[in-house]
């Protein structure tokens, strides 16, 4: 059996299983086979969410919390993608990221307006740390507010989810 679950770590803990099919017999081969393919996998979702992004920069915490696990079992293998544990740790912002909506109540992201001026040429925001473009928080009242727009989300998992269907279906037609 090869099944694609999805949980989401939501306020519902959701389960949603996306993709399955029975096969006769796992080998060695199958097993290997699929571990290939989860490590395939990360690296393509790491590579769409930072050629997805809106804005230069980034630290690249999610993409490198991002990882598989795999797991034997008498009936063959586990492979696990994205540790929710991890993911929660390593970078919090996971949910939002994926689905646009925030975590504890479900409700559409959209950061609080901030009051402040970018320090340094050129004058606009970019992710990460870099100082050239920091972001300074004053009361003057020259400082103009800037007012964040709707967050746009990757749909990071649901690339994961059709990236490893597809890849099991190369396999199953190899083993057929």
């Amino acid at each position: 059996m090869i099944k694609i679950e999805v949980i989401t770590d939501s306020p519902k803990k959701r389960l949603e299983t996306v993709y399955e099919v029975a096969i006769s017999k796992i080998t060695d081969k199958t097993v290997e086979d699929i571990t290939n393919l989860a490590a395939k996998a990360v690296d393509a979702v790491r590579h769409y969410i930072e050629t997805s992004k809106k804005r230069e920069g980034g630290t690249g915490k999610l993409e490198r919390a991002i990882d598989y696990e795999v797991e034997k079992t008498s009936n063959g293998v586990v492979v696990g993608i994205g540790n929710i544990d991890k993911l929660n740790q390593e970078a919090p912002y996971w949910f939002v990221v994926n689905y646009g909506r925030r975590f504890d109540t479900g409700e559409e992201f959209i950061p609080h307006p901030n009051l402040g001026f970018f320090e340094k040429e050129p004058y606009k925001p970019t992710a990460g740390t870099d100082e050239t473009s920091m972001w300074i928080h004053t009361g003057r009242s020259k400082d103009f507010l800037l007012t964040p727009k709707k967050f746009t989300p990757l749909h990071y998992i649901e690339y994961l989810q059709n990236f490893s269907i597809r890849g099991i279906n190369e396999i199953l037609t190899r083993i057929k």
